[in-house]
């Protein structure tokens, strides 16, 4: 997988949350454009990693179009944005807050509520983590959608795709930069800072 930049951290207690964000080779592949997410929390005391892995799709399910940007948890679809041929496609805004992210991006997706439980289930409840996925997971798909919307007018859906790729490649470090952003603001905001 090609990186798009990591980052990690320590929590007052000494634990270690880390995040990754690389372009998946396998949907390069199939002439798709996937972000893995993954976020861990190493625990200080014990030692043990907890993981969890969401991707951010941007797909075609009838060549050449319509386009649409599926959101995975796993091998779970949680929630699918489908867009526009004409006109702009909504965007999430690098400068928004954590939840102001979050809540708009709720607002594009067909199925909210799998999006959220999605989240909730994050291992052990941590609040942390989950502002690590959401954060990652609203930065991926924002910047996915101003990717599209600068290249969706190719003539070959797979130009779009090998131009998306390379904008999101062209964007890498303002993403992880708004990721990390975005998951301090949600952590200091939850009381944890």
């Amino acid at each position: 997988m090609a990186s798009l930049g990591s980052y990690s951290f320590r929590d007052p207690e000494g634990n270690t949350y880390s995040l990754e964000m690389d372009l998946d080779d396998a949907a390069m592949m199939e002439d798709a454009v996937s972000v893995a997410i993954t976020g861990k929390k190493e625990y200080a005391v014990t030692k043990t990693t907890i993981s969890v892995e969401f991707s951010v799709t941007l797909e075609t399910s009838e060549k050449p179009k319509p386009w649409k940007i599926v959101i995975r948890h796993g091998d779970m679809v949680v929630g699918t944005i489908p867009l526009p041929e004409f006109g702009p496609p909504e965007d999430v805004a690098y400068d928004a807050l954590p939840d102001e992210a979050w809540n708009h991006l709720s607002d594009l997706v067909d199925n909210p509520n799998a999006l959220e439980h999605a989240i909730a289930a994050i291992p052990a409840g941590d609040p942390i983590l989950g502002c690590l996925i959401k954060a990652a997971v609203s930065t991926s798909v924002g910047q996915i959608l101003r990717c599209y919307k600068e290249h969706r007018e190719s003539p070959d859906w797979r130009a779009v795709t090998r131009k998306v790729l390379r904008c999101l490649g062209a964007h890498s470090a303002r993403m992880l930069m708004t990721a990390i952003w975005r998951t301090g603001k949600c952590a200091v905001l939850a009381g944890f800072g």
